[in-house]
């Protein structure tokens, strides 16, 4: 997914430079390719996509309707799109894991099952206590040991209601864990978590034999350890410079009244980082670093044409 954003961005700005329309066309399959990959993906597609939809009506009469017009039809094309690729594939809920991680949470704060009967459950004596030494506030799968996230399709619209339902009369629990997620991935805590596990190295169903895990244990593990109390993996370091670009952005712009390509671009990119890493307050599965990349690189992809711009500008003075 971000390897796909991050080539749509470059589509862009290549466009900025040479403004041929294959550029843009090129954006938009990049885009379709991010959306396609994940499901929070479309979160960070639509501001790139509305930039794009921009690009393309430079020269049409009415510009701002047929801007809306084209993404509009974009958005159809892309649900259509994604619909079609999943023809023939098999439904999994993966947002409900999410969702019974939050039950649980629940669960463990209030010292009580909180959660749906239909769920299967471990059964024995005191489901909350053993529920409790394996549950974990920074990853969903720890619990799943004692109750299991799937159930029947027609049982999952029930479970959306019943899971809005608990959450309002629970709160203040669901918000403290929600915010130990958020924090969490934004660096706020004093561990960053990596999304290594060691059954990668197990036998697998794919016979893959992982050669590596000495060197992974023994060596990567406690570098990244090291490492990862540096500065640059402070996620929310990103978040502050992504404000700030974006008020550079409109500061110029109120300052110069222009509002070329080069200059939007880099706002549009860190806007969309923003779109993807806000909604995981609600639905990030674990604390794992590894979902705010696209935050953090939006950022850099940003930064390194604001100062591509500066350097041309100082080049052009001289």
């Amino acid at each position: 997914m971000m390897c796909a954003l991050a080539f749509a961005v470059a589509c862009l700005a290549a466009n900025c430079r040479d403004k041929k329309k294959y550029w843009l066309f090129m954006t938009i399959g990049a885009l379709f390719l991010a959306a396609a990959f994940r499901h929070n993906g479309i979160t960070g597609v639509v501001p790139l996509l509305a930039y794009t939809a921009w690009r393309l009506t430079g020269h049409v009469a009415h510009r701002q309707s047929s801007a809306v017009k084209l993404f509009g039809a974009l958005i159809v094309a892309y649900f259509l799109g994604l619909r079609i690729l999943n023809i023939g594939t098999q439904h999994v809920p993966v947002v409900n894991m999410t969702l019974v991680w939050d039950l649980t949470a629940i669960s463990v704060t209030e010292n009580r099952d909180v959660l749906p009967v239909y769920l299967e459950k471990t059964p024995g004596p005191d489901f909350v206590g053993r529920l409790r030494d394996h549950w974990s506030p920074d990853a969903n799968y720890v619990g799943f040991s004692e109750v299991s996230p799937f159930f029947a399709p027609d049982k999952e619209k029930i479970f959306l209601k019943y899971w809005g339902t608990t959450v309002l009369h629970n709160f203040g629990p669901y918000m403290a864990h929600r915010v130990h997620v958020f924090r969490s991935l934004l660096g706020l805590t004093h561990r960053v978590n990596f999304a290594y596990h060691e059954g990668i190295d197990e036998p697998n169903p794919y016979k893959i034999t992982f050669t590596f895990p000495n060197l992974m244990q023994h060596i990567m593990l406690p570098l990244f350890h090291k490492i990862s109390k540096w500065p640059v993996y402070r996620v929310w370091l990103y978040v502050v410079l992504s404000f700030f670009l974006i008020y550079q952005y409109f500061r110029d712009r109120y300052i110069s009244c222009d509002s070329d390509c080069w200059r939007l671009l880099p706002a549009v990119t860190v806007i969309s980082g923003i779109l993807i890493e806000l909604p995981l307050f609600i639905v990030a599965p674990s604390t794992e670093f590894r979902y705010s990349i696209w935050m953090i690189f939006s950022v850099v992809m940003a930064a390194a044409m604001i100062i591509s711009q500066h350097h041309k500008a100082s080049d052009s003075v001289e």
